[in-house]
């Protein structure tokens, strides 16, 4: 029986077509571009296979016996400060940062005041000027030792003022006044919280805290001191006033 030319034409085409997508279906398995080279067959139609992406199949590039990578800190800004240590607070007042290790080797002296102050005024001496270790064995006294806690006060507050921080002077002085009220240091202390307020400018608040001195003690000496205090802060009153 003759096939019909144009038949025949027709069927050598769709021949020709079927080798050449087996050959491109071979050449891409054999690339790696396919992930799988059968095709499955449904009633005689031909399913395309699923074509992974070269980035899909491209290996992990992981060294041998290595963890996971750990992600470095963030690098500071350019002209970024990094902010100042922060002084650490001593029943609620400002301590500046000591050396740990001094810490540590005074921690067998904390129940001997004496030897604690004898610590502190050879620290405060020290020709490295370590106030900072002075300062905390000073608040170590006051914490431990409160019956002598008002004289480790007036120390403190007197070596902060030494060192310029006159804030922080006053406000040791104050919570020793308040802390210990039967102290016979009182007057002492108003005598330095009226040098801390003349350090700021308050020639009237140095006035009222050397008037409080004067009402604490009757050691002549002493209150003459105060009373020349009184009237230099009044003389500088007056030149204020006068400029």
């Amino acid at each position: 029986m003759r096939v019909p030319l144009k038949r025949a034409s027709q069927e050598t085409r769709v021949d020709t077509k079927h080798r050449l997508g087996r050959g491109l279906l071979i050449a891409l398995v054999s690339t790696g571009l396919l992930a799988s080279p059968s095709v499955a067959r449904v009633e005689g139609a031909s399913t395309a296979p699923q074509i992974q992406s070269p980035l899909e199949t491209r290996p992990t590039d992981v060294r041998p016996g290595a963890g996971s990578a750990e992600v470095p800190p963030p690098t500071p800004a350019i002209g970024e400060v990094a902010p100042a240590p922060v002084a650490e607070i001593q029943d609620g007042l400002p301590t500046p940062p000591a050396d740990a290790a001094l810490r540590a080797q005074s921690q067998a002296m904390l129940d001997d005041p004496a030897a604690l102050f004898r610590a502190a005024v050879a620290a405060a001496a020290n020709e490295t000027e370590d106030d900072a270790h002075a300062d905390w064995l000073y608040a170590q006294i006051g914490q431990r030792h409160p019956i002598v806690g008002d004289h480790a006060g007036l120390l403190r507050a007197r070596l902060q003022l030494d060192r310029g921080r006159h804030e922080e002077a006053r406000e040791i002085a104050i919570a020793t006044l308040s802390g210990w009220s039967e102290s016979p240091l009182r007057a002492p202390l108003h005598e330095l919280v009226g040098e801390t307020l003349v350090r700021a400018r308050d020639e009237v608040g140095a006035r009222e805290a050397w008037a409080a001195a004067l009402s604490e003690t009757d050691d002549e000496d002493q209150r003459a001191a105060l009373l020349r205090k009184v009237a230099r802060s009044e003389e500088r009153s007056g030149e204020d006033k006068a400029a």
